[in-house]
């Protein structure tokens, strides 16, 4: 098995600050409808992020390209103006609604060095070749939070006259809030509606994990003869569920930890007709209840 190291090139950031809640009368599925960026408020937290974004990540966004969404008294959206986004809604016990920014795969190859002709893709090298990248930082309330990134790769060189492999791999780091205590850290993706047709070809983890210590675990998936792999840290229990829909997976972390990070990660490979594009919905969630 070969191992490919990538490097994620572009990048995608967000904060949530506050559980996503509004009344159920007042929500709307456009973002549009919760856009303070032209606003004092929305301007000081643009300054904020971005400021935050290069401290910590050393990536550069101007202030005038993040869009600023806010969705309740303390709830916040900060995004660049191009990200790709959805809202989905899930009612609560208190009659609020619970709003989950959804984040979209590309819908196009985001690097270069691939291109199309009669006869399929014009290959530069042999294997996994990174076609897209973004970053998420973060979903936040006020008991802890989770970061989630992805990198998608695709396969070139392979012979199949029919099919195009990818793979993609969607990781998260979690942590609990002062005297919260962070339970669980999930993440998903699925097929979107204007996504080439998916076919199962691999995934990893194949089965739950646990550990009692932190221990260092390779994800890896093949295709073709060619293995692509990423190391993470695992620790307590990953719980997973591979579903029939071909590319739809989770990935959730249970445990116990107090002021401690966590990861939790996966990968799948999928192949999509000849020609074909692959897109995701991916989401994230933790819980940190008493």
């Amino acid at each position: 098995m070969r191992k490919i190291i990538v490097s994620i090139v572009f990048c995608l950031l967000m904060i949530v600050t506050g559980v996503g809640n509004v009344a159920a009368k007042a929500f709307s599925s456009s973002l549009s409808n919760y856009d303070i960026t032209s606003s004092k408020e929305g301007f000081v937290l643009a300054q904020e992020t971005t400021l935050r974004w290069e401290k910590e990540l050393g990536i550069h966004y101007d202030v005038t390209s993040v869009k600023v969404y806010k969705f309740g008294k303390e709830e916040f959206l900060v995004a660049p103006a191009d990200a790709n986004i959805s809202l989905e809604a899930e009612m609560q016990s208190d009659g609020s609604i619970k709003i989950t920014p959804i984040v979209d795969t590309p819908k196009e190859n985001q690097m270069t060095g691939i291109a199309s002709n009669s006869g399929g893709r014009v290959l530069t090298d042999y294997g996994w070749e990174l076609v897209g990248s973004q970053a998420f930082s973060r979903f936040e309330n006020s008991t802890g939070w989770i970061d989630h990134a992805y990198m998608l790769d695709h396969l070139t060189g392979e012979s199949d006259p029919n099919y195009d492999y990818y793979s993609l791999h969607h990781y998260a780091t979690a942590k609990s809030k002062g005297i919260f205590i962070l339970r669980f850290a999930s993440l998903e993706c699925a097929k979107t509606a204007s996504s080439s047709t998916m076919y199962w070809v691999d995934w990893c983890p194949r089965s739950d994990q646990t550990w009692n210590n932190p221990t260092s675990y390779t994800l890896s998936v093949t295709a073709g003869g060619y293995g692509l792999s990423y190391n993470h840290t695992g620790q307590d229990t990953w719980d997973i569920t591979k579903y029939e829909e071909a590319g739809k997976f989770k990935n959730i972390w249970y445990g116990s930890a107090w002021g401690s990070e966590r990861e939790v990660a996966y990968m799948v490979c999928v192949k999509v007709p000849q020609n074909g594009w692959p897109q995701w919905s991916l989401t994230a969630d933790f819980g940190c209840p008493w």
